[in-house]
């Protein structure tokens, strides 16, 4: 008898024992799913990744480009000469072309001399005095025939820094390399490239003689024309010929400015402070209760923006389940009840 009576105490402590742990599983379920939404609104709130730190980048960033003064107008021009230059026969006109060897040399140091070499570079240094290691960069290039072609200042106070884009004559290539390393007191990274244009070079002076052949046997042709339709055709095909020749000449005279002129882009930054310096420099209250505001502000609009999907997305779904599920009870009731009806006359 008082086993008996004990087996129903024990299954209530077991059910008891049960409950509270189905209320521990409970508390730590809504806490996890209370974490879990307001990190949620914290991420579908807050702007794209990067763009506090581009829009504080960009509020210091002034960028100027210009030619420096005293660049020539005409860049092309001033090499113009060293060019290699031949006469048309027919024409009677000049076009740059690879001259043949003279007497005497071997043909392979002619086409050597006649090569065209792209070379252009990119280099990071790190100075003590950004205004002072750009103005003396600038008075090197000067000094050595070229010029600024375009730059940019970024950043204020210790994190500003200045990219400058400089163009000067390829024989002063290694000279001025190396006077734009002795202003900096560390290099930080230096890349050089060269590119052999010459084969471009010769296949635009190729298409260039055909062109002007072309265009003199063209002019021959509408000087003997009588007839109106035959200068009219004539005509026409000559300012198409025309046209096609000033643009070969403007990419062979783009070609030989490449090769006579380098071009180097610099950046000039100052010396990297440590994270301690630049703490103590940049902590302010005002501005961490401003990120604090902005933080709150942010899981607010997440927290919104969840809802308002939660009830245009899942208030329809919603209601559809809601549907199916009635549909699903009624189609069970109805079938319990034609089971049923069904059994009774059998019964009787």
């Amino acid at each position: 008898m008082t086993t008996d009576k004990n087996e129903p105490l024990g299954g209530a402590r077991q059910r008891l024992a049960s409950l509270r742990g189905f209320a521990r599983f409970r508390t730590i379920a809504i806490v996890a799913a209370v974490l879990a939404v307001l990190g949620s609104a914290y991420i579908v709130g807050g702007p794209a990744a990067g763009t506090a730190q581009s829009l504080a980048d960009n509020s210091g960033a002034q960028s100027v480009d210009r030619s420096a003064a005293g660049a020539p107008a005409n860049v092309g021009a001033p090499y113009a000469a060293a060019l290699p230059q031949t006469k048309d026969t027919q024409t009677g006109t000049s076009s740059a072309a690879p001259s043949a060897a003279p007497a005497g040399q071997d043909p392979l140091s002619a086409a050597l001399d006649a090569s065209l070499i792209v070379k252009t570079g990119q280099m990071t240094l790190e100075v003590a005095n950004l205004d002072s290691a750009v103005s003396q960069a600038q008075s090197t290039i000067a000094g050595m025939g070229g010029y600024v072609a375009s730059s940019s200042r970024a950043g204020s106070e210790g994190n500003a820094s200045a990219t400058i884009t400089y163009r000067f004559p390829v024989a002063h290539w290694d000279d001025a390399l190396a006077a734009l390393r002795k202003l900096a007191s560390k290099t930080v990274s230096e890349q050089t490239d060269t590119s052999d244009v010459s084969s471009q070079a010769i296949d635009l002076d190729a298409r260039l003689g055909n062109l002007k052949t072309t265009e003199s046997a063209l002019q021959a042709i509408m000087a003997r024309a009588s007839a109106i339709p035959d200068v009219l055709a004539v005509e026409q095909q000559l300012s198409s010929t025309q046209s096609e020749i000033e643009q070969l000449t403007a990419q062979r005279a783009h070609l030989g400015d490449q090769a006579a002129m380098s071009t180097v882009n610099v950046t000039f930054q100052l010396p990297s402070q440590t994270v301690t310096t630049q703490t103590a420099q940049g902590w302010q209250l005002g501005g961490q209760i401003d990120q604090a505001v902005a933080q709150l502000v942010r899981i607010g609009q997440g927290l919104a923006t969840i809802v308002v999907f939660a009830i245009i997305v899942g208030l329809p779904i919603l209601v559809g389940l809601i549907a199916m599920l009635i549909v699903v009870a009624v189609t069970r009731r109805v079938f319990r009840r034609g089971r049923r009806a069904g059994a009774t006359p059998s019964q009787a």
